[in-house]
């Protein structure tokens, strides 16, 4: 509840860790303001705009560092929808009261889901954030809980997201997640994922588990954009090698290249084939999967290629 500009402290009552309504307010002695400003959000085109936001509970102190516990309490107009408990573990000056909810729509189904900050990783200081899924037939958010207390979470493309974590040593890595709605889960990539692609046939092998005769068809596309791609590269790399190297040594290139390239598309596919089995997709959606994961493991390694072209090009220079 908010009173001239500041919120008093309510008691949570409700069941379960996500949902329920705040009720029994305490004092106006316990009223906080963290600067943390509600937000309006339209989750659809079409839908009346939601209102967001923070209301600190009875552990709230008042420290001027740290934002605290309490809960995302979501409502429409002067209906209250929904508390969230959350814990911002972070200070104050790394998130931005405007804008402490990062909004888009994740798993590509049209609504508005939200990821908001946690804490920081205690080593590499990296942002660790909760996503929170929008379930439109119980109009509540629901948290991804495979996805969340894990690393920073950003947009990836239409149904599709990063996940960047802190690894040993300091260093970092990540890894594209996207939905499929076919399996109603999210489901780790291999390649680079689906959502950088921009040429139309691209869109066919969109998300992990797309119609399969439309994504195979644009995987035979990118496997011949490939074999161009190895050619081109193939005959750059002789001419350099004429230069200085017997002939002999530059046809012992092109034979070795070739093979190189038939042993990476038979690990592709091996690849692929377990990578969807370890995913445990139900097995109509098998086929369709796997060729996803071979189309975006091919524009990867075309897109490797083209470095090395562009490298060789240097060199000529």
């Amino acid at each position: 509840m908010k009173k001239n500009g500041w919120w008093m402290v309510c008691r949570w009552v409700g069941v379960g860790l996500v949902g329920g309504w705040l009720t029994a307010c305490a004092g106006l002695e316990k009223m906080v303001d963290r600067g943390l400003e509600p937000m309006l959000v339209q989750l659809a085109p079409d839908s009346e705009a939601h209102r967001f936001d923070f209301v600190f509970d009875d552990s709230a102190d008042g420290d001027d560092q740290f934002y605290g516990a309490g809960f995302v309490v979501v409502s429409q107009g002067d209906k209250e929808l929904q508390a969230i408990p959350h814990a911002f573990e972070l200070p104050r000056d790394h998130l931005d009261g405007r804008q402490w909810l990062k909004f888009w729509d994740a798993n590509g189904d049209g609504w508005q889901d939200f990821a908001v900050v946690r804490l920081l990783a205690p080593e590499s200081q990296m942002p660790v954030s909760v996503l929170y899924q929008y379930e439109p037939q119980t109009r509540t958010f629901v948290a991804v809980e495979p996805l969340s207390h894990l690393g920073e979470l950003m947009p990836a493309g239409r149904g599709c997201l990063r996940l960047r974590f802190a690894v040993e040593a300091g260093h970092t890595a990540q890894e594209t997640h996207c939905y499929s709605a076919q399996a109603a889960r999210w489901v780790r990539q291999l390649g680079q994922g689906t959502g950088w692609a921009q040429a139309p046939a691209d869109q066919a092998c969109q998300g992990p588990t797309p119609e399969l005769l439309g994504c195979r068809k644009s995987r035979l596309e990118a496997d011949k954009e490939m074999q161009d791609v190895v050619r081109e590269y193939r005959s750059a790399q002789r001419q350099l090698l004429q230069q200085n190297q017997s002939r002999d040594y530059v046809q012992a290139f092109s034979r070795n290249l070739a093979i190189s390239h038939a042993t990476w598309l038979r690990y592709r596919n091996a690849r692929c084939a377990l990578f969807v089995r370890e995913q445990a997709l139900p097995a109509p959606l098998f086929n369709s999967a796997i060729e996803a994961c071979r189309y975006d493991l091919s524009r990867s390694q075309i897109q490797q290629y083209k470095v090395q072209l562009a490298r060789l090009s240097s060199q000529k220079e």
